[in-house]
């Protein structure tokens, strides 16, 4: 598994049982304490307060490159911009709620997003991400096992989210870093299953975070997902609160 070399190369760790080897039997607790710590430690993941990230979305089958602009600041507020030919698609969520702008659609203003189609935005949101300190975020571990991903065999951990939804983590056993997230969002009462890749973990301030990020429906080759490569992450970042609150209406003009 390229990702999982490139993360150890980068870590400065060696799997000295190969990559068929059966991880040593560890609780769920124990593997996010190791998951914890091997992102950071809980003080720098704490101290990261909000977080940019740049770079360019690749779709299966278009040539095009679409320039991508991700933020992310406590208290579980996010922004994603991507931007095409001069326009600007735009997904935020200000902690309670979120919101849209669809210029491709010729909706140029923005528009407010229900709360089955928040829910991604939601998850996103949370700068440390699910597995750290679940319990006081309200969502539910367990571990379900080992189960082999691309050739290694992971740690597989099921994540029952605060507001209803769940999560499948692969955590490799080497690095402790979540290599595939299989997402389970319920959307006006129907299921839709996403399968999230990660990899080109990269340290800033202190923590590490995922460099690229490959999304598709469930079970689907790496050919057909989309991706998003980072070219450079930002923590702490200066933050307008404006940016993620629902636009209000533009103010008239005085006569």
């Amino acid at each position: 598994m390229r990702r999982t070399l490139a993360l150890l190369v980068g870590l400065g760790l060696c799997w000295a049982g190969g990559a068929s080897a059966e991880p040593p039997p560890l609780t769920a607790e124990q593997i996010l304490a190791r998951h914890v710590e091997a992102r950071g430690g809980l003080e720098r993941l704490h101290a990261l307060k909000s977080l940019r990230r740049t770079g360019h979305a690749v779709f299966p089958g278009v040539k095009v490159e679409m320039a991508v602009i991700e933020l992310r600041a406590r208290p579980a507020r996010l922004r994603v911009e991507n931007v095409l030919h001069g326009l600007v698609t735009i997904d935020a969520f200000d902690g309670q709620g979120a919101w849209k702008v669809r210029p491709f659609y010729g909706r140029k203003d923005p528009e407010r997003t229900s709360a089955d189609e928040a829910k991604a935005l939601r998850l996103s949101a949370d700068i440390e991400g699910p597995l750290v300190e679940p319990r006081a975020k309200g969502h539910t571990v367990s571990l379900l096992g080992v189960e082999e991903l691309d050739g290694t065999p992971c740690y597989k951990l099921r994540v029952d989210l605060k507001w209803g939804d769940q999560l499948i983590s692969h955590v490799d056993p080497e690095t402790f870093m979540v290599l595939r997230e299989l997402q389970r969002t319920v959307i006006r009462g129907a299921e839709q299953f996403t399968e999230v890749d990660y990899g080109d973990y990269e340290k800033v301030a202190g923590v590490y975070v995922p460099m690229l990020e490959e999304s598709g429906p469930r079970a689907s080759p790496s050919s057909e997902k989309s991706k998003v490569v980072y070219d450079r992450a930002e923590a702490n970042v200066p933050v307008d609160d404006a940016l993620f609150a629902f636009p209000g209406p533009a103010p008239r003009a005085s006569r």
